[in-house]
């Protein structure tokens, strides 16, 4: 499958007009990290099953090509991943390929992308949704296409369409298509400052019916609409960042309610410092469950160049869903990176998780702890 994935996407970009006259217009950059990690209860199981150590290397590739208003990139990549017991954390081949193009006039651009992509299930829908799921492998195929048009000098117009197909290879998580579709209208309230509205549909459809839901025979599809009203600022020269935004959604589906939605970001930037962190609570696929369910999200992220090569970084994030069970995770984790050379990279990183299910008010608990290092190989451009 890597091979193949690999040869046909060497072959779109063969294919480019004037790939192999205009090699000078092109940039080529390699990543290489190489590692090793250690979970303590990667499963977070609450009997604690025991801890597993991964041997892991990340290859990636990406060409890309900036000139006037176009704007090309192909990235190639793959997940190669050997566990010490494959019972609790599985061996991995997993990879993954992206082509996106943009183009851009004085008053609009558009562009759209392609992707595929293999990763761990589990993980996944982790960092997602806060929720568990079996060890195995999410693949996703993905289309999407976006516009922007400028219609006078304090107004403008977006557009974006994206549809994604998600595949499992166990039996508890139903293969599903997420299309969704967005509109939005921005006026400008000062350099760096918009006022916007957006109206926003999507659609859950599962494929098959998982063996544990028959929810799923009832309820095959779930649509979300949605409205938003928001604030934005990012005015040059100021560190500060940020946006707020606020309305109500409605979806249908196995779990139908209509809900108060929003999202608030602030970001800040420093010479050493980097601070990002955002707080939402919306409606988002329950792909275990196979249907639109509430979903609230707290993210903190802090670093600090500590020298010149060296970044010391702090993040939490807390992911809580609830339907007809709530699961939340709790995530705290640090990062140090120093860079060895100007074509090395080594990171350390320790995170600890929590996760929690309350399933007819009854709570159950489980946590787990992790650590890595991490060797990266970075060549910008060849």
């Amino acid at each position: 499958m890597l091979t193949r994935m690999v040869c046909v996407a060497a072959g779109v970009a063969a294919s480019l007009p004037g790939i192999g006259l205009a090699q000078s217009l092109y940039q080529h950059r390699i990543t290489a990290p190489v590692g090793l990690s250690y979970d303590a209860n990667p499963g977070l199981s609450e009997t604690d099953a025991g801890g597993v150590y991964r041997v892991h290397v990340s290859p990636s590739y990406t060409l890309s090509r900036n000139a006037g208003g176009d704007e090309f990139q192909l990235k190639l990549g793959a997940v190669i991943e050997q566990s010490s017991n494959t019972a609790l954390s599985r061996n991995r081949q997993d990879g993954n390929a992206r082509l996106s193009w943009r183009t851009a006039s004085d008053t609009t651009s558009w562009g759209w992308h392609a992707a595929y992509e293999q990763s761990a299930a589990r993980a996944a829908l982790l960092e997602e949704t806060g929720q568990l799921s079996d060890d195995g492998t999410r693949t996703t195929r993905g289309l999407g296409a976006q516009l922007a048009h400028e219609l006078d000098e304090r107004h403008m117009l977006s557009v974006l369409a994206d549809v994604k197909w998600h595949a499992y290879d166990f039996g508890h998580t139903p293969d599903h298509r997420l299309s969704s579709a967005q509109v939005e209208l921005s006026r400008a309230a000062s350099p760096g400052q918009d006022w916007f509205v957006s109206a926003g549909v999507s659609q859950y459809a599962p494929d098959t019916v998982a063996s544990t839901g028959a929810v799923h025979g009832t309820a095959p599809q779930s649509l979300q609409r949605g409205l938003l009203l928001g604030y934005r600022s990012q005015v040059d020269g100021s560190p500060w960042d940020w946006e707020i935004r606020a309305g109500v959604a409605r979806f249908t589906g196995a779990f139908s309610d209509t809900m108060p939605q929003g999202e608030a970001k602030l970001g800040y930037q420093s010479p050493r410092w980097h601070y990002s962190a955002s707080l939402s609570r919306l409606p988002v696929a329950n792909n275990l469950l196979g249907s639109f369910a509430p979903n609230t999200q707290a993210r903190l992220r802090a670093e600090y160049q500590l020298t010149e090569y060296t970044t010391v970084a702090v993040d939490a994030l807390h992911n809580r869903t609830q339907a007809s069970q709530t699961e939340a995770t709790r995530q705290l984790g640090m990062q140090v990176s120093t860079d060895l050379s100007p074509l090395w990279r080594m990171t350390a990183q320790l995170r600890g998780t929590r996760a929690e299910r309350h399933i007819a008010g009854l709570p159950t608990q489980a946590s787990n702890r992790s650590a890595s290092l991490v060797f990266t190989y970075l060549h910008p451009d060849f």
